[in-house]
């Protein structure tokens, strides 16, 4: 649970690419839970990252159930970044989410429950340095609220 103001409550497993620029394919399953209330709820989102490192650095995708939106980000920013979007894919608050996200090569494609929500051709992928995973959950909204969420079924595999 995310409980004060903007903010995100990550985990990295320990997995890393063995290379410059690894091509990772993550999936996880995430809820955010009824529990949150809806004063956050529309801040509230999902993220999985690929390519993370120090700091915010990589390629995320946040998805935002209450609103059936989605981002597609780069940290840091870069041309064809951040994508965002509303799509019918996204299930409410409450309901799982299947996010997937991968990275090969300058290819950037983001899915959910199976619906592909955009891909992008990164035309500078060295300014993203990371080589491992993270999965997250966090507040847009800054209200000292808590955002509630469950993630299951991780999985990472090589493109």
């Amino acid at each position: 649970s995310v409980k004060r103001g903007r903010t995100t409550c990550s985990y990295r497993p320990p997995v890393q690419g063995d290379a410059p620029l690894p091509n990772h394919t993550v999936t996880v399953d995430g809820k955010i839970l009824k529990k949150t209330p809806k004063s956050v709820r529309g801040g509230a989102f999902l993220e999985v990252t690929v390519r993370a490192g120090r700091g915010d650095v990589g390629y995320s995708l946040r998805v935002f159930p209450n609103k059936h939106r989605f981002e597609l980000r780069r940290t840091p920013g870069g041309a064809g970044f951040p994508v965002r979007d509303r799509d019918k894919a996204i299930k409410r608050v409450n309901e799982r989410n299947a996010l997937r996200l991968v990275a090969r090569g300058a290819r950037i494609t983001a899915a959910v429950n199976g619906k592909e929500l955009a891909s992008v051709d990164d035309a500078n992928p060295g300014q993203v340095a990371g080589s491992k995973i993270r999965f997250a959950v966090g507040n847009r909204k800054a209200k000292s609220k808590q955002v509630v969420a469950t993630f299951k079924r991780v999985g990472v595999a090589v493109p």
